[in-house]
């Protein structure tokens, strides 16, 4: 099985550790319901470039975009403000979860996939 990713415990183990990957986008996708009922726990994929993080939730389609630098707590919706930014960053997530071919969710009610954000 191939693995995409690279060893992240350095940066656990110590303060020194080179940040290599820090121009690398990570990237989150859970396509599954997991949990009770409530925020958060809906599909959704997240990429995080640099100090932004983009969130797209798939049950309703909607966007989330944050600077963590200036709001760790991800309290400031940009995705309205920044709309070259979310284009972008909509553009790399897509690319990259059609590349690894990535699950999507499907709706129950029609059987029908998720199309891609």
């Amino acid at each position: 099985a191939t693995v995409d990713g690279e060893d992240l415990s350095p940066l656990l183990q110590s303060t020194n550790a080179p940040l290599r990957w820090n121009d690398r986008s990570l990237l989150f996708h859970y396509p599954h319901k997991w949990g009770a009922n409530g925020p958060g726990i809906q599909p959704f994929s997240a990429i995080r470039r640099g100090r932004y993080k983009l969130i797209h939730y798939y049950h309703n389609a909607s966007n989330r975009l944050f600077d963590l630098k200036a709001d760790i707590s991800e309290t400031n919706n940009l995705a309205s403000s920044r709309p070259k930014l979310l284009k972008s960053l909509l553009a790399e997530m897509r690319r990259t979860l059609r590349d690894k071919g990535a699950q999507l969710p499907v709706i129950r009610a029609t059987g029908r996939t998720v199309p891609l954000p």
